[in-house]
């Protein structure tokens, strides 16, 4: 989950800003806007798998699902839409 994270802020930082300078201001809005909207469901997952870890919350695979899949669609459809945008 810390990879996402690095690799939006990557994303967000670097490669859109300058994509922007080629395609137009706000071409990468709808990028930006895919990120924060599955982003409080990855941090709730990750602050779970944390708290497991630390061993302060016991592992219940069926919390894990619920969390997963509470932005697993949107992350999804990201990942395909950034992939068309790439062609």
């Amino acid at each position: 989950l810390a990879m996402i994270h690095h690799h939006h802020h990557i994303e967000e930082t670097l490669q859109f800003p300058f994509f922007e300078s080629k395609l137009g201001t706000g071409s990468m809005e709808h990028n930006v806007e895919q990120h924060h909207a599955f982003l409080g469901g990855l941090d709730d997952t990750a602050e779970y798998i944390k708290g497991i870890l630390a061993g302060t919350v016991k592992y219940q695979g069926k919390i894990l699902i619920e969390k997963l899949d509470t932005f697993a669609d949107g992350l999804v459809q990201h990942l395909h839409d950034v992939c068309a945008n790439d062609e």
